[in-house]
């Protein structure tokens, strides 16, 4: 499982070079690496694990696809805001 943004670090592994710069990136073929995939919208993002995944407009507070057991949704939900609000905080530290 994996976004646009893990290709950087997955090529740069294959060519055997350094990847560290590119820190949100990770490798898609490393068997222990995460298993997720974000995406961003122009309202909102998107968060895919193993056992679900949502699609969430921020502006309306609405999902527009949530496929996930209902036992597991909180999970899915706080994962995807803290990760985006870490990368959020970073951004705005530089």
């Amino acid at each position: 499982m994996c976004s646009n943004v893990d290709i950087t670090t997955t090529l740069l592994k294959q060519l055997k070079l350094p990847a560290e710069k590119y820190f949100w990136s990770k490798d898609i073929f490393n068997p222990y690496g995460p298993e997720f995939a974000y995406f961003e919208l122009n309202t909102g993002f998107g968060w895919k694990r193993n056992f679900g995944e949502q699609v969430l407009s921020i502006k309306d507070n609405y999902y527009y696809v949530r496929k996930v057991n209902d036992s597991l949704k909180t999970q899915l939900d706080m994962e995807g805001k803290s990760y985006l609000q870490y990368w959020f905080d970073e951004f705005m530290s530089y």
